[in-house]
């Protein structure tokens, strides 16, 4: 028989976060498996932000901090960036994300936006109808 310990992970029930599920400081180390002082160094310089509030809620994190603290030690430790270039992808990964997100409500509304032609005025365009670009 198999104690808990011992057991194969695969055969380990998969639990994905409640939404509103907040973490301790403690927690976000070892799941992101950062040392709590890099993951303060990181909420000090502005590259993750715990919820708001304060007191006992100044080390929480939400799901939306651990995604961060991934990317910044993926960025780091693959792409071997200091600071100022984690500080400008998260920015300019956030703005992608910002981006296909609005392309996406944009596709369920059936509607987008396509470049300006000579007129300088952009036309609204129907998702089913082809659009060409002029070379």
């Amino acid at each position: 028989m198999n104690t808990p310990m011992e057991s194969n992970p695969i055969d380990q029930p998969i639990f994905g976060p409640e939404p509103d599920a907040l973490y301790t400081l403690d927690i976000v180390a070892e799941l992101t498996g950062v040392s709590s002082r890099t993951i303060l160094h990181y909420q000090e310089q502005g590259l993750i932000s715990p919820v708001a509030g304060g007191g006992s809620e100044a080390h929480r994190f939400n799901e939306e901090a651990l995604r961060a603290l991934r990317r910044i030690e993926h960025l780091r430790t693959h792409f071997d960036m200091n600071q100022a270039g984690l500080r400008l992808m998260l920015s300019l990964l956030d703005e992608v994300e910002k981006l296909r997100a609005d392309l996406r409500a944009r596709r369920r509304i059936g509607t987008i936006l396509i470049h300006p032609g000579r007129s300088g005025q952009f036309e609204r365009a129907s998702m089913d109808r082809k659009v060409c670009s002029e070379n």
